[in-house]
């Protein structure tokens, strides 16, 4: 075996004298192209073990020879390699020869042998193109554009590949692997007896088709996943989808008398389009929405761990016991549909899911439409509410067609039985609505006020209880009182009174709006909760002091009014939602939880002081103090203006070498043009140079200074409290 050199330029491969050493290679030798770039013709049929292109851009043209590759084919180590096969050529790669990182621009025929691999290559197959894939050879990761004629024969695979069929894909005896494979209109790919879909992505384009119409040697066909408004042949076959977990929308059509589908896989599968395969649906892993029709299946079951949704229309759907039910398209921002079925069979241990946030069916909660039989089996109800869902709604989540009645009820859940869920009092019947409706409605007192100052304590209040009472202000000064219940309370606008009483209470403080409430939870535990969007505003807060021991946000924050508002949120004992703490104007005291807190004080002279965990303080302008407490806490600077100096600069009062830090990364450390970071340089003078940070000490504290604009004086200081010393380590530069 030798290496032979091409001497450059372009010319004809079988002449000797464009060869180093005289002799054009043969089967013996590999080619190698390392300088210059040109265009090499071949005259005659031609063997040899590889083409090795070091350096430059080769095109490698065949008018109508056989060309074969019988060594490692194609190696790119530099430049670019295309080989342009015309009308009459052929190419073929035996052995384990690979069409690497290649370019081909097929006219002919290309063929790939024995243990052959395409490689990554680029790969264009013209209209009068063809390519074969025999036993044992791969597509490996290539892209093909496929606008001729592209076949895999018995013992291939088109593996990890990229097609864009335009054409012609036939799979004979061979596996598409885990290629994705797209077909434009007028264009279809069609699977043999002996072939399988393997894993295959397929994505086709209205007017392009998918043959699985052949009975398969296995029993069944797959693909790891539909889409596209394209249709998909099944005959009598089952087609079982979804084994690469990708989630996929299929807005064309199944068509088979007697097929029929099986959903695997751990994502979802959604058809939003007219199905006519008239076999068994059968969900047996992950999601099957339907948004659009499959009632001309003989039935849907839904097996162990699997979900039934969507808005469409199905034929009768079977729940064995792990099965769910949940109407409507989840991950949407309103998930709610609803769904129309037949018979509706429910095993024991099953689930039926249902999102509300709103009175508007199919919209804003989930419904499943029945035209034939209702059986429950003690099935479980599950149940996701918004917050924002009002008290005394009613919801028809099975709407019966009303000629039989409702058979069994779900586990627990006896006809007209209280019980809640996500915080809200439910009632259930089985013969509400038209008769035989399964219908939800919030249980306990609901109380609503007037636009005026209204007054309820419960005790004095028609419908009130010892229960989970619902109790609205609304407008005006209002004073409301809970009894022993876990009631909740919402005073509305105005300066209202709120008091829990005993039980755990919830006070609903509403998103976006100012707030001058007094509230005392009372007895027990209770929890505010902020309900629309927006950060609440409040004239000060103490947690413990108002007997709060919960605080359940909107993932907003909290706000002062801009006078002297003071907040201590110690005495929570859980907080979730509370994206900020933010004082705004006038000297303003703010004390964090034991959970993480976003603690800043905006104008005026503030006292921040943090809880429990990693949290972080931000004085904003004037001379702040800042006070991390226990674990690791961010000391946050955006702007020189922030903390300049004596009075006006901010103090750290317990600064831990190691444990906290002084973040100026929202400081652009250098006047002018872009965002620099500053340069540390410990104890030393200024040097006139832009973007210095540096400390010097003041008896027993320390004094933190930035020169931005280079005049070797400070432009802003941060005085930290006894501290001996600062370290590059203590800033996020």
């Amino acid at each position: 075996m030798a290496n032979i050199s091409w001497l450059g330029g372009s010319g004809d491969f079988n002449v000797d004298g464009n060869w180093g050493g005289g002799v054009a290679p043969d089967a013996s030798d590999v080619a190698v192209f390392d300088t210059s770039s040109g265009t090499v013709s071949f005259s005659a049929d031609t063997s040899f073990l590889a083409w090795q292109n070091e350096a430059g851009d080769y095109t490698l043209t065949n008018p109508g020879y056989t060309i074969s590759f019988i060594g490692d084919g194609i190696d790119v180590i530099g430049g670019s390699a295309t080989l342009q096969n015309d009308s009459g050529g052929a190419i073929h790669f035996n052995g384990s020869s690979s069409a690497g990182s290649a370019t081909i621009l097929n006219d002919g025929n290309v063929r790939f042998y024995s243990n052959a691999s395409a490689g990554s290559a680029d790969i264009t197959i013209g209209a009068t193109g063809r390519i074969d894939f025999y036993a044992g050879t791969t597509a490996d990761q290539a892209e093909i554009t496929n606008n001729g004629d592209l076949r895999f024969q018995s013992g291939s695979t088109a593996e990890n590949a990229t097609i864009a069929n335009n054409n012609s894909l036939q799979f004979i005896g061979a596996s598409a692997g885990n290629a994705t494979i797209t077909t434009t209109n007028g264009a279809d790919v069609i699977f043999d007896s002996a072939a399988d879909g393997g894993t295959a992505a397929f994505i086709t384009e209205a007017g392009g088709t998918v043959q699985f119409s052949a009975t398969p040697n296995a029993g069944f066909w797959t693909a790891g996943s539909i889409a596209g408004a394209g249709t998909y042949l099944i005959g009598g076959n089952e087609l079982r989808v979804g084994g690469n977990d990708t989630s996929t929308e299929m807005s064309g059509a199944i068509q088979g008398v007697g097929g029929s589908l099986v959903k695997t896989g751990t994502g979802t599968l959604a058809l939003s389009g007219s199905n006519n395969f008239t076999g068994a649906t059968t969900v047996s892993e992950g999601t099957l929405q339907v948004d659009g029709s499959i009632a001309a299946s003989s039935g849907v079951t839904v097996q162990d761990g699997a979900t039934l949704g969507g808005s469409g229309t199905t034929s009768s759907v079977t729940l064995q016991a792990g099965g769910i039910l949940n109407p409507g398209d989840a991950g949407e921002t309103l998930p709610c549909g609803v769904l129309s079925v037949g018979n509706l069979l429910f095993s024991s241990g099953s689930s039926y899911a249902v999102d509300l946030s709103g009175t508007a069916v199919g919209t804003h909660y989930d419904q499943v439409d029945v035209t034939g039989a209702v059986v429950l089996s003690n099935a479980t109800l599950s149940i996701s509410v918004n917050v924002n869902v009002a008290a005394g709604s009613e919801f028809i989540i099975i709407a019966n067609d009303g000629t039989d009645a409702v058979a069994g009820t779900f586990n627990g859940l006896a006809e007209g039985q209280e019980f809640t869920s996500n915080s809200r009092v439910f009632e259930i019947s089985y013969s509400g609505g038209d008769g035989n409706d399964v219908v939800l409605s919030i249980g306990g007192a609901v109380i609503t006020g007037t636009p005026n100052a209204d007054i309820y304590n419960g005790s004095s209040t028609p419908g009130a209880t010892n229960g989970r009472d619902i109790i609205s202000g609304l407008g005006g000064d209002d004073l409301l009182f809970g009894l022993a219940g876990d009631d909740t309370l919402n005073g509305g606008e105005g300066v209202d009174t709120v008091n829990g009483d005993a039980g755990n209470d919830i006070f609903e403080i509403q998103g976006a709006q100012a707030l001058h409430d007094v509230m005392d939870g009372g007895a027990d535990t209770d929890t505010i909760e902020v309900i629309g969007s927006g950060a609440v505003m409040l004239d000060g807060f103490k947690a413990a002091a108002s007997s709060i021991e919960q605080w359940d946000g909107n993932g907003k924050g909290v706000k002062g009014t801009g006078a002297k508002d003071v907040f201590d949120f110690s005495g929570l004992t859980s907080q979730s939602g509370l994206d900020f703490i933010n004082g705004r104007g006038g000297n303003d005291r703010i004390v964090g939880s034991d959970f993480r807190d976003d603690l800043r004080g905006s104008v005026g002279i503030d006292t921040l002081i943090g809880g429990g965990q990693r949290d972080v303080l931000s004085g904003g302008k004037h001379g702040d103090k800042l006070t991390g407490g226990a674990s690791r806490d961010l000391f946050d600077f955006d702007r020189i203006n922030e903390s300049r100096f004596g009075k006006h600069r901010d103090k750290i009062t317990d600064f831990g070498h190691g444990n906290d830090d002084i973040d100026l990364r929202g400081i652009d450390a250098k006047s002018g043009g872009g965002n620099q970071k500053f340069k540390w340089i410990g104890k030393a003078d200024f040097h006139g140079k832009k973007g210095e940070l540096h400390f010097e000490k003041q008896g027993k504290h320390v004094v933190v200074e930035g020169d931005i604009n280079g005049d070797g004086r400070a432009d802003f200081q941060i005085l930290v409290l006894n501290h001996g010393a600062m370290h590059k380590g203590d800033f996020l530069l």
